[in-house]
């Protein structure tokens, strides 16, 4: 298998060729595969990746080892690969057979590489591999994930492991986004029931994409089309019964409309709340997303809908009313609390929002409130207006509140504002302290 850039390698070469001859730069990864093709025990060489920011080209380039070399003819050549790195800094240069490579960095780093390279030259049905240091990156079919992941967990380095459902996928230029992406750290031993799941859902047609660290949380991705409220109760179900029903699990999904990616925590917690998400996939406004965390806090966003829309569509879902947050990012305002509690503060942040001029960007709950100051383009902050206006209004009283400008902030504890210190070029917030507790 060749790596997706690997069908543009020719075309790169030749433009990163026809620069340097323009420029007189060596220093890129089109020199190094004309310096690479002359050392000994080198059979061809390409470029894999490159960047060019501002004129500075950088990547990789890799080089194909002749069929028999030793270790000790490799190392040799790998110290010639390290002086020519050391004054082409610019340049990464990986050394392998096939599909299999390793990096050249240090020396301690390189042994190390090495070691993974001919360990993984061992672990059947891998379609490429690369080592750097104490890490391999690798990639299998989805069919062949179980045996190829247990042999990589007892390396004991820090491991990727992409499956994809099939060679074309991953010979792709979206292959990251077609592929289950299995990840360990050299101290992770994950847990078998954790090892068995993942393994599973390699099976499922209906999950696209994912990355599972395997002793901290997976994240799965649904492929475009499938619905998440009708995905949700099965997996949540399936992880029950395999005893992971405290083990982090995240679902989100890939809209095929301009609408924002959905998620939902599958654990922990209730799985009981996992219906709300019935109520929140028909609604078809413009941008609309949703989040459901595992402490069960539901928050909708869709900048293109006044906040009273977005209420209407989770006051219609089941369950909703007995989450413990319900936040509501929209067009005007946004608010959060028990579903109860919301008509309630929309009302408040609708007229906060609309108090002055001077405010904008209202958010609201019960306990707290931010509001950011407001004015015309190329027009001054009128402090004393935004300090009148938001004392009028009564928000404050029963909140603490942040006002912010920029990066700047103050804040209102106690009817008191207060601006933290250390603060540079925040003097209009200090004018705005000064006029609310004037």
């Amino acid at each position: 298998m060749k790596r997706p850039v690997a069908r543009t390698v020719l075309v790169v070469a030749v433009f990163l060729a026809a620069s340097a001859a323009l420029t007189g730069c060596t220093n890129d990864p089109a020199s190094a595969v004309k310096w690479l093709t002359g050392q000994p025990g080198i059979t061809g060489a390409e470029v894999v990746q490159s960047t060019n920011e501002e004129l500075l080209i950088s990547g990789t380039t890799r080089g194909e080892l002749k069929p028999g070399l030793s270790d000790a003819q490799i190392g040799k050549l790998v110290d010639a690969v390290q002086d020519f790195t050391k004054h082409h800094p610019n340049v990464t240069i990986e050394l392998g057979r096939g599909d299999l490579a390793f990096v050249v960095g240090s020396d301690a780093d390189t042994t190390r590489a090495i070691t993974l390279w001919h360990a993984a030259e061992k672990i059947p049905k891998l379609l490429s591999a690369v080592s750097a240091g104490n890490a391999i990156n690798a990639g299998v079919l989805r069919a062949d994930v179980a045996p190829a992941l247990e042999k990589m967990l007892a390396l004991t380095a820090q491991i990727e492991l992409d499956a994809y459902p099939d060679v074309a996928v991953a010979n792709s230029s979206t292959a990251a986004s077609g592929s289950l992406s299995y990840r360990a750290k050299p101290d992770c031993h994950p847990d078998r029931a954790v090892l068995a799941y993942t393994v599973a859902v390699a099976e499922r047609p209906d999950i696209g994409s994912g990355q599972l660290e395997l002793c901290d949380d997976l994240s799965l991705t649904l492929t475009p089309g499938t619905s998440l409220a009708a995905t949700a109760p099965g997996l949540r179900a399936d992880l029950d019964r395999a005893g992971l029903s405290t083990f982090p699990v995240n679902l989100n999904d890939q809209p095929n409309d301009d609408s924002s990616p959905d998620t939902a925590d599958l654990t922990p917690g209730d799985p009981a709340r996992l219906a709300v998400l019935a109520g929140l996939e028909g609604p078809n406004t413009l941008q609309l997303g949703y989040r459901l965390e595992s402490n069960g806090t539901l928050t909708l966003t869709d900048f293109s809908v006044p906040a009273a829309g977005l209420l209407g569509i989770v006051s219609a879902a089941p369950g909703a009313g007995a989450l413990p947050a319900v936040v509501l990012k929209a067009q005007d305002v946004a608010i959060g609390g028990t579903l109860a509690e919301l008509p309630g503060l929309l009302t408040q942040a609708t007229a906060l929002a609309a108090a002055s001029p001077a405010l904008g960007n209202v958010s609201l709950t019960p306990t707290t409130g931010t509001i950011e100051l407001n004015a015309a383009a190329g027009a001054e902050r009128d402090v004393v207006a935004a300090a009148a206006a938001l004392k009028a209004s009564g928000a404050v009283s029963s909140r603490t509140f942040t006002v912010t400008y920029a990066a700047y902030e103050a804040d209102i504890v106690g009817g008191v504002a207060t601006v933290p210190s250390g603060y540079t070029g925040g003097e209009i917030m200090d004018r705005f302290a000064q006029a609310w507790n004037g």
